[in-house]
């Protein structure tokens, strides 16, 4: 996805570049700070690549895992519902805590359901933190229109 944008700052192989959003009615402006690959300084009219592929599959993921790990606890928690002799060794094992919770039969499915997909959040935080430090989703100013 290519825009066009105007350089207001400029740090170390990074520019902060005020881009026009194009096709609002009110001409919304966004900033991004962008790799300075092309030399740009400040004031500089610029073409500015963005990685579309990539963005497109975070975009992906970040909705699909936690609906599949949603999915996939909900699974599970019904599965241990349906194991009659898991009751009485959770019993015995954890306190009677634990075997209240699974007295109905979609308690284990919600809980297990919900710790899944909290997990899953976490997990693609931390993720999509890392991916977003790296090159390959931060957009480029590639060449010096102006």
């Amino acid at each position: 996805m290519d825009e066009i944008g105007l350089i207001e700052e400029v740090k170390d192989d990074l520019a902060r570049v005020k881009i026009a959003q194009a096709g609002s009615e009110s001409a919304q402006e966004g900033i991004i700070w962008a790799k300075n690959l092309a030399g740009a300084k400040i004031g500089d009219k610029v073409l500015i690549v963005m990685p579309e592929q990539n963005l497109t599959k975070a975009g992906i993921s970040f909705y699909l895992i936690p609906l599949v790990a949603l999915f996939l606890g909900a699974g599970i928690g019904k599965w241990i519902s349906s194991q009659k002799n898991l009751i009485p060794l959770l019993e015995a094992k954890f306190g009677i805590t634990i075997s209240l919770l699974l007295l109905d039969a979609d308690n284990p499915s919600l809980i297990l359901g919900i710790l899944a997909l909290l997990l899953a959040f976490f997990l693609l935080r931390s993720s999509i933190q890392k991916r977003l430090k790296s090159s390959e989703f931060q957009p480029k100013v590639i060449r010096v229109l102006e």
